[in-house]
């Protein structure tokens, strides 16, 4: 695919706001092209504000696909499906951003991540890279443990709690 027919996503100290609320301020992120980055994180951190504002600085018909949580309310079965189709649009040479909630499907299906908590970017790079039980405790309030996925060898998450004193805000 020829580099006119891919887009790089990029924002460099926006402010984005929803409705009369600033949600992030001074933010700046730059995805893979021709990769796909999933944006993780709390509810309400500001994972879909980030997308929005991509979408409005970025013409989506330049080679990128914005999905806002392209799994919510799918079964496991189409959830796969519809993953399994952002890797082949990828593979295609499209740019793909995503808000996804289940961070276990983020890892295996992302080459890219973004871990967002308060308006802010606390996290990026690879999955392997970023994703610890640290970083799980810091945006979930969750202990976990990570194992090796052994059929694509992302990061799986076992042995999921929760944690009685955590605060998300």
């Amino acid at each position: 695919m020829s580099p006119a027919q891919t887009a790089t996503l990029a924002a460099d100290s926006i402010t984005l706001a929803h409705r009369q609320f600033t949600v992030a301020e001074n933010l700046s992120v730059t995805l893979p092209t021709g990769k796909v980055t999933a944006i993780v994180g709390p509810n309400g951190c500001g994972k879909s504000t980030l997308l929005n504002g991509l979408a409005r600085i970025h013409a989506p018909a330049k080679g990128s696909v914005l999905l806002d949580e392209p799994t919510s309310a799918l079964d496991l079965g189409h959830q796969i499906e519809v993953f399994e189709l952002i890797r082949t649009l990828s593979g295609q040479g499209k740019t793909i951003a995503m808000v996804v909630h289940d961070l276990a499907s983020a890892c295996r299906y992302a080459d890219h991540m973004v871990a967002m908590k308060a308006g802010k970017i606390i996290e990026e790079g690879t999955p392997a890279e970023i994703v610890s039980p640290e970083l799980v405790q810091d945006l979930y309030g969750v202990s976990c443990d990570l194992i090796q996925d052994p059929a694509t060898g992302s990061p799986l998450l076992v042995n999921v709690r929760r944690n009685s004193n955590f605060s998300a805000a």
